[in-house]
């Protein structure tokens, strides 16, 4: 059955996937049993039945005239009946035009030709939509022998594929670190799975999904997986959430940390946890590694971050550099150990940013390869970068410090905080020649 299926498959990656979290479970099934119906039956994707007003005022691609023109054209005539409705082929045009990369929407969901629209239209039962969350998601079906770019109906005719791409579009939207620990269903899931849509409740009643996907997790999910027994949800995990990995700084009512914690050697990749004295704010990945091996003190040595305390600050530099992305730097200076010692030798321009990532050219921003050595900073992805920066600018009333630590167990650190490795990583290795 496809219930079997869709257990089946979430249980053989959850773990690699930083799903394997009561919280997790209750949040992902939630959202599912909303997009997808109760049997999580996937059906033939994205309904492109529309009304053809209905389609000026959803899709900025037809605000346009020629847009209002084939809304006329390929559009039902009628709100009611929605039957017969709009041909197969006139449902591919409009999903075609709707999501066409010309237009701000297709651009945002990274599609490229004419037929991105209806190939790459929500699926799945999450609704993955647009080739960028196809490509992320390939990466992770193809383990199960399914290219979903050269065959993206794979994601509707293949229960597996459609829980699995689900899956990592859970995860490429950073929900399987926001669902830990959370029951604010709309405001920290929902709004990233989503838009919120009028719809009517179980018994008939105007209501909206986002209303029907809370209700789900405080009556069913919440219960059936019980957060409230869960490990990650006990007092005794709770209290360290407001402390840096190695416990040696607290926040207070008016300090924030963002935490880097990174292996030994640091030719992988760590994390970060920015945090205040209310909980976590944010997490993701990180690299601190710079381009030479043991340069850390020298002024101008390139050598990878060093650790300890720094304080910081936000400049909106460098926007659009290939090195750095499109959402400046948050700089910093020493202020104990090797942070302060690098600082007083004269060590400056240490920053965390994002940028272009490995195997991508300059100026894509896209996060598609793992993070990119640096010239001794913090390099974060710009998904993260970009919610980082907003998360920083609204604690600006606190002093928010960089705190950079290493740890031999990485493997530790990720399960502390209800994640797993990055996927795109690797081990890297020190040169002359590398350039960040």
């Amino acid at each position: 059955t496809t219930l079997t299926k869709v257990a089946a498959t979430y249980n053989k990656y959850m773990k690699e996937l930083g799903m394997n979290t009561c919280w997790n479970k209750a949040h992902f099934f939630a959202q599912a049993r909303i997009e997808s119906g109760a049997s999580l039956h996937v059906s033939g994707g994205e309904n492109f039945n529309w009304y053809w007003e209905s389609l000026i005022t959803t899709f900025s691609a037809f605000q346009t005239a020629e847009g209002k023109q084939n809304a006329r054209l390929w559009g039902r005539p009628t709100i009611k009946p929605k039957l017969p409705g709009v041909t197969l082929e006139n449902q591919k045009k409009i999903a075609n035009w709707a999501y066409n990369y010309r237009f701000k929407k297709g651009k945002e969901l990274g599609n490229i030709v004419e037929n991105d629209g209806w190939n790459f239209r929500g699926k799945g039962l999450l609704q993955l939509t647009g080739r960028t969350a196809y490509e992320y998601a390939n990466a992770y079906t193809k383990k199960e022998g399914a290219d979903i770019i050269t065959n993206p109906d794979l994601v509707v005719t293949n229960a597996s594929i459609a829980v699995l791409s689900s899956m990592a579009f859970w995860k490429w939207k950073n929900l399987n670190t926001k669902a830990n620990l959370t029951k604010d269903v709309i405001g920290k899931i929902c709004s990233k799975v989503g838009n919120d849509v009028p719809l009517k409740d179980e018994i008939g009643n105007p209501s909206t999904n986002h209303k029907e996907k809370k209700k789900i997790f405080d009556k069913t999910t919440s219960k059936v997986f019980k957060i409230d027994e869960c490990k990650l949800g006990k007092a005794s995990d709770v209290k360290n959430i407001f402390e840096t990995f190695d416990k040696k700084y607290k926040a207070e009512s008016n300090t924030c940390y963002i935490d880097v914690i990174v292996p030994n050697d640091r030719r992988k990749e760590g994390l970060f946890v920015f945090f205040d004295n209310t909980g976590i704010i944010q997490k993701g990945y990180a690299l601190a590694m710079g381009t030479k091996n043991n340069a850390i003190l020298i002024p101008e040595g390139k050598g990878s971050t060093p650790t300890g305390l720094w304080s910081s600050w936000y400049e909106k530099v460098h926007i659009g550099e290939s090195s750095y992305g499109d959402y400046g730097l948050i700089k910093v200076s020493g202020v104990s150990g090797d942070a302060l010692k690098a600082t007083n030798k004269g060590r400056a321009g240490i920053a965390i940013h994002c940028g272009h990532t490995v195997g991508n050219s300059k100026k894509e921003y896209n996060d598609n390869g793992a993070l990119m050595v640096t010239y001794g900073c913090v390099r974060v992805y710009n998904k993260d970068m970009k919610e980082l920066v907003k998360n920083y600018t609204s604690k600006s009333s606190k002093k928010i410090y960089v705190y950079v630590e290493e740890t031999n167990d990485i493997e530790k650190a990720y399960e502390k905080y209800g994640m797993t490795s990055d996927s795109k990583d690797y081990r890297r290795t020190y040169s002359k020649k590398a350039k960040q």
